[in-house]
């Protein structure tokens, strides 16, 4: 996040800890509407959160790919072995 955090110096950041869906309801956006929900939280929360951040297994090409189509970059950040994903709120 270091490349997000010189170019967003001081920012609030909600992070995401863990998101996992049952094999049984996978592809069946399910993910997407859980994250659609985080992203309507943040984005009316009293507190201005700038970016939605998660940790992504880098082994993990299924979910990197899912973040990706939900809006979320890849940052070169790692962090406990995981990858840094962004998704940046915009300005309030």
């Amino acid at each position: 996040m270091a490349a997000y955090a010189s170019r967003y110096p001081d920012i609030p950041v909600l992070l995401i800890g863990r998101l996992a869906v049952d094999r049984r309801y996978q592809k069946q956006n399910v993910g997407g509407i859980v994250l659609a929900l985080v992203r309507e939280w943040a984005e009316t929360s009293l507190i201005p959160f700038r970016l939605l951040a998660l940790d992504v297994d880098p082994s993990n090409k299924g979910a990197i790919a899912f973040y990706q189509r939900e809006g979320f970059d890849l940052t070169p950040v790692m962090r406990n072995g995981m990858h840094v994903m962004v998704y940046d709120l915009g300005e309030r």
